[in-house]
């Protein structure tokens, strides 16, 4: 099993979905038990090839064996969508957002994100809120919906609220630093918030992505050229990073 998924893994990184899928499928369900690691891989792979109808098929087998995985059951409200059961992926994820498990609410955000429905995201986020005031990782998730569904302003001030109650989150301070950078304004308290997040998290990708690109929108090309490098060399391939380092050039 170890063989495959490490088999499995090398595939998908090498965009070889059908290598992936032949080291995956025999291990991601043994008996009734799911292969957590695997399954995740095989929908990943769903999403990435747009095979809607083979991601359906496996988050309903895992969901059928761990009725009670929230990320199965949003898989499966996913791609019921995109296989054009409207209905019902709306009435699971309706069920999912009313739960009383701030998960499985979370879940269906995430889901709704992933489907690029970011005011559907937003809405199960707002109402999220209200039943759970104290969660920030509640509040994160509607200020990223709000600002992906053109909300900005909104989404600012939520972010900042955020960072009154955690000064020191690095995924806040990466977002609302990116976010900033990106429409070129409040450029220094951006490249403020996006060092402390580096700091916090110096081997992510992605954290190193926006500070470089925030440097690169104060002009200071050096720096920009160091921490997009970086990002390049930990997320090889990623698009936004090559899109900043043409730029760059």
């Amino acid at each position: 099993a170890r063989y495959r998924y490490s088999l499995g893994t090398a595939s998908y990184m090498q965009k070889d979905y059908a290598g992936a899928r032949k080291g995956l499928d025999p291990i991601a369900i043994s008996g009734k038990t799911v292969d957590g690691r695997a399954m995740r891989l095989l929908i990943a792979i769903a999403r990435d090839s747009e095979d809607w109808a083979f991601g359906l098929a496996k988050a309903k087998a895992a969901l059928a064996l761990e009725p009670r995985n929230v990320e199965w059951e949003s898989a499966v409200a996913e791609f019921e969508a995109k296989t054009g059961d409207k209905a019902g992926s709306a009435a699971l994820f309706a069920k999912m957002a009313a739960s009383n498990d701030i998960d499985r609410v979370m879940a269906a955000a995430d889901a709704e994100a992933r489907k690029k429905d970011y005011a559907a995201a937003a809405k199960v986020a707002r109402d999220a809120s209200e039943s759970f005031p104290q969660s920030t990782e509640v509040l994160f998730r509607l200020a990223s919906s709000l600002e992906r569904a053109g909300s900005s302003q909104e989404a600012e001030k939520i972010f900042l609220d955020l960072l009154a109650k955690r000064p020191n989150d690095a995924a806040t301070l990466n977002y609302l630093g990116y976010m900033w950078a990106d429409k070129g304004t409040h450029l220094e308290r951006a490249r403020e918030f996006l060092e402390k997040a580096v700091a916090r998290e110096p081997r992510n990708g992605a954290y190193r992505d926006s500070l470089g690109w925030a440097y690169f929108r104060l002009g200071n090309f050096d720096a920009a050229e160091k921490n997009l490098r970086e990002a390049e060399r930990r997320e090889p391939g990623d698009a936004t990073i090559e899109e900043h380092l043409g730029d760059l050039a």
